[in-house]
């Protein structure tokens, strides 16, 4: 069940008195319980709904979905090209693995969205406080999940070798 955004708006004022990363936090998890699985939403009706201004919506929703967290999808309206965001799905089921120089931490995780699910690979490096941020992400779904082992495996056998 998602949480009533109304009711967990902070002020400016508090928004400001946090720290820049418990701001971005705030932020993206705001948007995050903003949006719906099933339905898409303008950039216009984000902004209405959790009152943030533009750039501030903008720049947390772009690295959301560099993240594979929301949806973008591009429609051509009359003369307009309008962004439509949703998230990608709700968790399902999640591990880590950490890689072997330990720069890395990759987490696996299946994403449902009621339709179909998926499998989302994220890429976290820690940075000198040990705060994990997301450097990238993959989704790949269900039905294209072993083509893709497959091609990978052989593209991997390609390059590594070499």
């Amino acid at each position: 069940m998602r949480k009533n955004v109304t009711t967990s708006l902070l002020t400016n004022e508090e928004l400001k008195g946090l720290r820049p990363r418990e701001r971005g936090r705030y932020v993206q998890n705001l948007i995050l319980n903003t949006l719906d699985e099933k339905k898409d939403y303008a950039l216009s009706e984000i902004i209405e709904k959790t009152g943030l201004a533009r750039p501030t919506i903008t720049k947390h929703l772009d690295a959301l979905v560099s993240t594979q967290q929301v949806f973008k999808e591009s429609r051509q309206l009359g003369r307009m090209q309008i962004a439509f965001y949703k998230r990608t799905g709700s968790i399902k089921q999640k591990e880590e693995m950490k890689s072997k120089n330990n720069e890395s931490t990759y987490s696996f995780f299946v994403l449902d969205n009621g339709d179909e699910k998926s499998i989302c690979i994220q890429q976290k490096i820690e940075d000198e406080y040990n705060n994990p941020t997301v450097k990238g992400a993959v989704t790949i779904n269900f039905v294209d999940l072993q083509s893709f082992i497959t091609e990978l495996h052989a593209y991997g056998a390609r390059v590594v070798d070499k």
